[in-house]
């Protein structure tokens, strides 16, 4: 027998529109709480819930559905991975988990809170540690994605770039 949460996280479109619900239910709660390390999938991510709806979609662990379910599909172990845009991460703990004990993700982030925070990541999660570099820069001429591989010391299979922000 299935619970009613089970049957609707099968679906994403449908989880979605229950935590949206739930979301709108709770957002005074969720918007108070202190910042702090939840438990997602692939290991610990620090989120600020006074972000509101985009944290809380990350600790629910279904921001951008569609791209995590397509990097299942892409990535192998051993990949050695460049992140442009890590901010809290999220990407990048599921390609390094992804990716296994071979597997390398470097990380870039330019905004020096977003960068804080991923160090944090680093050290909350000691199994994918070795697997994770993060660079505090942003692309230029300068620091295009030669010098990224380079003090990342890869040789990139795949790049992932979540960058449109900046």
């Amino acid at each position: 027998m299935t619970t009613i949460l089970q049957r609707i996280s099968s679906f994403s479109f449908w989880r979605i529109k229950y935590l949206v619900f739930v979301y709108t239910l709770t957002s005074f709660w969720w918007t108070k709480k202190a910042p702090q390390f939840f438990d997602v999938k692939h290991g610990k991510l620090f989120l600020e819930p006074a972000h509101g709806f985009r944290a809380y979609l990350r600790a629910k662990d279904i921001w951008e559905p569609a791209v995590r379910e397509k990097l299942y599909h892409v990535i192998r172990p051993g990949e050695q991975m460049v992140d442009l845009g890590s901010n809290y991460g999220e990407f990048a703990l599921q390609l390094a988990d992804l990716a296994g004990e071979k597997g390398k993700v470097v990380g870039v982030e330019p905004d020096e809170h977003y960068f804080k925070l991923l160090t944090l990541l680093r050290e909350f999660n000691p199994t994918l540690k070795n697997r994770m570099t993060f660079l505090n820069a942003a692309l230029s001429h300068e620091k295009g994605l030669d010098w990224i591989c380079k003090q990342g010391d890869i040789a990139p299979t795949f790049y992932f770039s979540d960058i449109e922000g900046a």
